[in-house]
Parts: structure tokens; C-alpha cells; sequence
């Protein structure tokens, strides 16, 4: 059994290196090394299946909660969040009713923040999202990035 952990270890723990930012197989990989010590010290198979479960979520746990902490501190912005601060076009008029911007492959609904009226085609920067609502001020940028 201990050639079988060993391998399950080095497999995913090859698989980790070769794609970053899979954190389920580096958790794989600790829970397999878990399992290879209990079967190191001659533990039952279901003990050592037992290990390797528990290893395998904790690991996932705090490999997480260490990612989301290093993004935070880092100001990794991530979904939606990436948006904040580009500069886009309104397609349609907003001001009591939302208009819409074209953006990042997705039309979005876009509004003032005190619903003043905007015209199309004008430049504006978002500055927050409420919901699936983009909170928008025109902006006399042109050129600005508009993925």
C-alpha cells in the first residue's frame, strides 16, 4: 500500500506544480502523504483511508483561508470587483431607469449614483456595483480601457 500513497502524493503533487492555483490537488497531495505515514506505522487500511480524508480537507481549509488572506492583502480584485475604476461607454440613456454598458463580454445594467441623467455614448468610470447594477459617473476620459 505504501507504493500506491506514494504515487497518489507525487501525482498530485506534480499536477500542482504544472497548473498553479489548484489548491484541491496540493490538499490530494497532503492527504495522500497523511495516509503514507499511517501506513508507515502499520495502521489499518481504513484508518489510513480515514487520514487521508481528514488531511485532505483541512489541508483544503486552511490552503484556502491562506489564499483569500494573501489576495486581500495583495488587493487582488476578482469577478466583478475588477471593474471598479474602468472606463466604459453607456450604450443607453440612464437616469430614473438604469442604462446599459457593454463590458467585459456582458451587457450591464448601469445607473447614477443619485439617478441624474446620463446620455448614450457618453464616457463614464464605474465606481461600485450594487447587485447586478453598475454605480456610474461620467468621466471627459477618452481612450480609457474598455475590455
Amino acid at each position: 500500500m505504501i507504493i500506491i500513497w506514494i504515487f497518489t502524493f507525487l501525482f498530485f503533487l506534480t499536477i500542482e506544480m504544472g497548473v498553479p492555483g489548484l489548491f484541491f490537488c496540493l490538499s490530494i497531495a497532503f492527504g495522500a502523504l497523511a495516509g503514507l505515514i499511517a501506513d508507515f506505522y502499520e495502521m489499518s487500511f481504513e484508518i489510513q483511508i480515514g487520514f487521508f480524508c481528514i488531511a485532505t480537507f483541512v489541508s483544503f481549509y486552511l490552503l484556502r483561508s491562506l489564499a483569500i488572506t494573501v489576495q486581500s492583502q495583495l488587493g487582488y480584485k476578482t469577478g466583478a470587483e475588477k471593474l471598479k475604476g474602468t472606463l466604459a461607454f453607456l450604450l443607453t440613456d440612464c437616469g430614473s431607469n438604469p442604462g446599459t454598458i457593454h463590458i467585459a463580454g456582458t451587457t450591464w445594467n448601469a445607473q447614477s449614483p443619485h439617478g441624474d441623467h446620463i446620455d448614450a455614448g457618453t464616457t463614464v468610470r464605474i465606481i461600485d456595483i450594487k447587485n447586478i447594477t453598475l454605480i456610474i459617473q461620467p468621466t471627459k476620459e477618452h481612450g480609457g480601457k474598455n475590455v
